[in-house]
């Protein structure tokens, strides 16, 4: 009987010690459950935006490869031809600069389809432009546009005349009025 007793002392000692663990370790996840699903949540999104930069630059690349593959395509049929322009576009409100806003901005467009420009004679920029029927796409290079830490490619667009002699833009200033940038040659 005292052997009986032993073992059923013995297991329930066992369960007491197994029940504590559980509720120990429970409680240890419900505290620290913030940290826990922070940590994998960064390594997920970190992941996950790798991923994503990853994939746009090649949507990017593969788009704009794509384009200029049907343009050439076409051109060789003879239904339309590749349009580029040629010439230095420049926009000038002749306010001095240093409040942060836009004053002075040129771009310089190559027949190869290459351009390079400045903004308030400060920040440089090159890379490749798309004529697309009213509307001209800038691919900026990273390296010249925002940093290595981008996607490779940063586009804007703005609208070109159908004879190249102009382009505009709309533009916010910093207190969000809006301001019509024209480039002219």
């Amino acid at each position: 009987m005292e052997e009986k007793k032993k073992n059923n002392v013995g297991l329930i000692v066992l369960v007491v010690i197994l029940l504590l663990t559980c509720i120990g370790m429970g409680t240890f996840i419900f505290v620290n459950r913030d940290k826990i699903m922070t940590k994998e949540s960064t390594t997920i999104s970190e992941t996950e935006k790798n991923k994503t930069n990853s994939n746009t630059e090649k949507e990017i690349k593969q788009d704009t490869e794509k384009d200029t593959k049907q343009s050439t395509e076409k051109a060789t049929d003879g239904n339309t031809s590749l349009k580029y322009c040629e010439g230095t576009y420049t926009y000038n409100d002749n306010i001095p600069v240093g409040d942060g806003e836009l004053h002075k901005q040129v771009r310089t467009l190559k027949n190869d389809g290459t351009f390079s420009g400045s903004r308030n004679d400060t920040t440089k920029d090159e890379g490749t432009y798309i004529i697309k029927d009213d509307t001209i796409i800038f691919i900026h290079h990273p390296e010249t546009y925002g940093g290595p830490d981008n996607a490779s490619y940063t586009s804007t667009s703005y609208y070109i005349s159908s004879d190249c002699s102009y382009m505009s833009y709309e533009y916010r200033k910093n207190d969000g009025t809006p301001v019509k940038i024209k480039l002219t040659k």
